[in-house]
């Protein structure tokens, strides 16, 4: 591909970001960087006992799915929205969710970066492919995870591409990606990637509206447009350096701004609550290096960032808005959720990581890692010059040591990985109780220490048994001890998650001229201390509070086919119990609620999906896939409490989506034509949000 060639394509992709994008400020750019962005880890992954599915994502690039969507068909995953697109979502794994769960981009933890940089608004043309992990979270990730791990890996530094796409659908959805790249393979490389995304979300509320007679009775219900839930997001990402040289296979800048404009419909847990005019907007900056260097058997890799993150909660209608977008004036003093406010958070973060490895002999290897995170959280509000939480400055700093031990014999029929970690936590944070309202200061000092151990056991040719197990240890973020905004008060005096982790699966892989098959079974328990969920206790506001003691253990299922390089087949089911098992709660009251299973949380879920592709003459390629997603019933509260013939669940769902493709010039010009929830079907998610009802979506795609 010839420069003029691509930096043409960079122009088209700049210009296309700036459609429709009028109210997002695109202002500054900064530098940031991955860490060992192309340090291939597949090889080490699958001759390990991890318990971890690698997710290539080659299959889906002419497809309109984003990251989150294609890992919701995941064996252990289930995502949960509170409404379209840019709605928060809740990724659960193994019976772990929320923040229990961490997330990397080659290597980076992505957490804090600010809401403009979630899964949800990757689409997945810019990246090579996701590893999962479950349980144990590898040494090289630097982690603090309870028990699971995503790491988005993106494409290798020492070739030429260029990758454009556009989708329109649905509620007058548009979201665009461009990723293209120069490289010299023995010199340098340059890289840009952008996205854009748009969506309404103007879909049809069933049972939404209550009707009431001339007195304030209530009548029934009626169906209602959402008309204020419509959402943008933007991201430049420039990056480049010195690659395979001597002294340095990789000494790289990138370059990073995301931003993004979210009108709120409702609180994301109630749908109570219309709102009209309340909004969020978001402007992430980050800056960073990152160097890797390879001496006789020593491997050194490390990465410095630092950035600013702004978040900005705008509720200055004083309006009490109904479904129908008519309102009542309120107090002038009040906005739609509360004081009126106009509430900006700034957060300064900052990241060092260095990781040391050394290949003892053959059959040996030893690594170390530190990394260190930092952030610094402080809060301005335009209109409320009370003494607010937010205003006083607030830091929390958390760091991780690690030290892994491999041995890998020549035989290969035991690999055995062995792995010891520290934690420690410092903060200061401001809280108050929540009757009298009573101020008081937090000073936040934590420690721990985790370890333990990988093993695959090549039990045949074809089959292969892991076992893992992890002492895990989670340090509170920020938003849980700090808060965050309107829907998140401060909790300083939050404890740290432990956990006993342990995994055990079995793979199969049986491949002849004709089919090939894959299935893999596995089996997962957690033991876990100071559980942190949210609890939504005070309307349309909650808190980080910790379950003294939480059990889960749960089976995941699944397996693929293909027949005659035509046909697929694949299928995953997982079941999981999570039960509190608390005698006492974190205030040394008696739990009531022992025995019952977590809330809010699915225990039972399944996806299938068929297709069959086949080739023209001139190779041009024709793709067809259905996909069927079963969720089963739960409770959207505690399973004891009140008459269960009339408590508040997330009933059964099951959805069907269809999805066409048709690729040309050897895939050079691609287009996809998709069709979500076929059948139109009344589907509720986190909090029993409603979801979209049934989308058409249109991607085009060119290639190079």
């Amino acid at each position: 591909m010839n420069q003029a060639h691509f930096w043409a394509i960079c122009c088209i992709s700049f210009f296309t970001l700036s459609i429709n994008a009028e109210e997002l400020d695109l202002e500054a750019i900064e530098i940031t960087a991955s860490a060992e962005n192309n340090a291939s880890n597949e090889d080490y992954i699958e001759e390990s006992g991890l318990s971890v599915n690698i997710i290539d994502t080659s299959e889906y690039l002419n497809s309109a799915k984003d990251i989150n969507q294609i890992l919701n068909s995941t064996a252990g995953i289930i995502i949960r929205n509170s409404g379209g697109l840019g709605s928060q979502f809740k990724l659960a794994l193994n019976g772990l969710s929320d923040k229990q769960i961490r997330y990397f981009m080659d290597g980076v933890p992505m957490e804090n970066f600010g809401t403009a940089l979630t899964l949800d608004n990757y689409l997945v043309n810019l990246i090579e492919s996701v590893e999962v992990y479950k349980g144990v979270v590898p040494t090289y990730l630097s982690a603090d995870a309870l028990g699971g791990a995503i790491n988005i890996v993106t494409p290798a530094y020492d070739k030429d591409f260029a990758d454009i796409s556009y989708t329109y659908g649905s509620f007058n959805t548009q979201r665009f990606a461009f990723n293209g790249q120069l490289s010299d393979s023995e010199k340098y490389y340059a890289r840009v990637s952008t996205f854009f995304n748009h969506s309404d979300n103007d879909y049809e509320m069933k049972d939404a509206q209550k009707v009431t007679d001339e007195v304030g009775n209530i009548n029934g219900t009626t169906s209602a447009k959402r008309f204020h839930d419509d959402y943008s997001s933007r991201m430049v990402s420039l990056q480049g350096g010195i690659i395979n040289q001597p002294w340095a296979e990789e000494l790289s800048v990138k370059v990073t701004k995301a931003d993004n404009k979210n009108n709120h419909q409702h609180p994301f847990n109630s749908i109570d609550a219309v709102l009209g005019k309340f909004h969020t907007r978001n402007d992430t900056r980050l800056a960073s290096i990152n160097y890797r260097v390879k001496i006789d058997r020593f491997k050194i890799s490390t990465y410095l960032l630092n950035g600013e993150i702004t978040e900005l909660f705008n509720d200055t209608a004083s309006r009490n808005y109904n479904w129908d977008g008519s309102y009542d004036a309120i107090d002038s003093n009040l906005g739609e959720l509360g004081e009126k406010s106009k509430l900006e958070l700034i957060d300064k973060i900052s990241r060092a990581n260095i990781r040391t490895e050394y290949q003892v002999s053959k059959n040996h290897a030893l690594a170390l890692s530190y990394s260190h995170n930092t952030i610094r959280r402080q809060g301005d509000d335009e209109i409320d010059n009370s003494d607010n939480l937010y205003f006083k400055a607030k830091k929390l700093e958390k760091s991780v040591s690690a030290i892994n031990y491999d041995h890998r014999p020549d035989s290969g029929f035991i690999n055995t990985g062995l792995f010891y970690k520290h934690y420690s936590l410092t903060a200061n944070a401001e809280s108050e109780l929540p009757i009298t309202a009573e101020r008081f200061e937090a000073e936040i000092d934590e420690s721990d220490i985790g370890y333990g151990f990988t093993s695959k056991i090549k039990a045949s040719d074809s089959t292969n048994i892991k076992i893992s197990y992890e002492r895990a240890y989670r340090l509170p973020e920020a938003d849980e001890i700090i808060g965050f905004g309107r829907y998140v008060r401060p909790n300083p005096n939050l404890k740290p998650e432990t956990s006993n982790n342990i995994n055990l699966g079995i793979d199969y892989n049986y491949l002849t001229d004709n089919i090939n098959v894959v299935a893999e079974v596995n089996t997962f328990y957690r033991n876990a201390e100071n559980f942190t969920r949210y609890k939504a206790d005070q309307g349309t506001s909650g808190i980080y509070q910790n379950i003294v003691d939480v059990s889960i253990k749960g089976i995941e299922l699944s397996g693929s086919a293909i027949f005659d390089n035509h046909y697929t087949l694949q299928a995953n089911a997982t079941y999981q119990d999570m039960i509190n098992k608390s005698d006492y709660d974190q205030n040394g009251q008696k739990d009531l609620n022992k025995g019952s299973r977590i809330p809010n949380e699915p225990y039972l879920f399944a996806n299938l999906k068929a297709g069959l592709n086949f080739h023209t003459k001139n190779q041009n390629e024709i793709s067809a896939f259905w996909t069927a997603n079963y969720v089963y019933e739960y409770y959207l509260h505690w399973e004891n409490l009140g008459n269960k013939s009339d408590k508040a669940s997330i009933d059964t769902q099951l959805t069907h989506d269809l999805e066409f493709r048709y690729s040309m010039s050897y895939g050079t010009y691609n287009v996809s034509l998709s069709a979500n929830n076929i059948f139109d079907q009344t589907v509720y998610d986190n909090y029993r949000i409603q979801k979209p009802g049934r989308s058409y979506y249109l991607k085009f795609r060119y290639s190079y």
